[in-house]
């Protein structure tokens, strides 16, 4: 796809600019529209070779892509319905731990040694 040094740093410039275009947009795109987008920079870099100006913008629509795919994958790892409004740290850590924990705390010193029961 890229001939030379300086024209791989274009290609990673604009790859980046794309991911940074979906950076800036109010809204995610929908799969669909990722999907089509997808193939639309799929083309692009087919007739590369023929048109050599079109890698840039192949190259910043994959960025776009890549950044969107990624961050449907993000958003598809959420809260189970019900676990929400709950408060997962005292599920998680039961209360006797917590009290128990503080009686320890309690018996050690400053020094960090322990103090002789009376």
């Amino acid at each position: 796809m890229v001939g030379n040094a300086s024209d791989m740093r274009l290609a990673i410039l604009a790859f980046a600019a794309g991911d940074l275009t979906l950076q800036c947009c109010a809204e995610l795109p929908a799969g669909p529209v990722l999907a089509g987008l997808l193939l639309s920079g799929a083309a692009l870099l087919a007739v590369c070779r023929r048109w050599p100006m079109l890698r840039l913008p192949a190259a910043a629509l994959l960025g776009f892509v890549w950044a969107g795919g990624l961050a449907h994958q993000r958003l598809a790892d959420g809260l189970p319905a019900e676990n929400e409004g709950r408060d997962l740290y005292r599920s998680i850590v039961p209360t006797t731990a917590i009290v128990m924990t503080m009686q320890c705390a309690r018996q050690v010193s400053v020094s960090g040694v322990p103090e002789q029961a009376s």
